[in-house]
């Protein structure tokens, strides 16, 4: 989790989606708030029990099934600056474009032998500017992939 949170810039006050609320989802949400306690953050997760647990530590909490309505309300519909992917749910990062705002940043958290899959679902959702990045043990570990700004 803290190597993707170290990619992002966090200054202000942004609105950060954490997709998945287990041990690296929850360690994400807590390192959000320690480095900047003004950032609104909003957890995806489709399990209640853990949807409890995370409800701790962000501003919001959704299902996946209403999460767009929550995040569009939340932000006033401008969407989430940036996406924290952390679920390890294959499918998610294929589908995670619609809670981003033009222009913003989705960051994966992955297996070291995913870099390339997850890349090209990124390139297939629509993604720019994607990179694979590696951890200090100089392996695959982020990709992260920016949603074109509209004109």
């Amino acid at each position: 989790a803290l190597k993707g949170i170290r990619m992002l810039n966090l200054e202000g006050r942004q609105t950060i989606v954490v997709s998945g609320a287990g041990m690296v989802g929850i360690s994400a949400m807590q390192i959000l708030k320690i480095v900047n306690p003004n950032l609104r953050v909003i957890a995806i997760e489709p399990n209640k029990f853990r949807r409890d647990i995370a409800k701790k530590y962000v501003d919001l909490v959704a299902d996946p099934f209403e999460a767009e309505l929550v995040i569009r309300k939340a932000t006033g519909g401008a969407m989430a600056d940036q996406i924290i992917e952390c679920s390890g749910n294959a499918e998610v990062p294929g589908i995670l474009h619609k809670y981003l705002k033009d222009g913003g940043w989705l960051m994966v958290e992955i297996g070291h032998d995913q870099g390339e899959a997850v890349a090209g679902l990124l390139k297939k959702a629509g993604f720019g500017r994607v990179e694979v990045c590696k951890d200090l043990a100089g392996l695959d570990r982020v990709v992260k992939g920016r949603l074109p700004e509209k004109k």
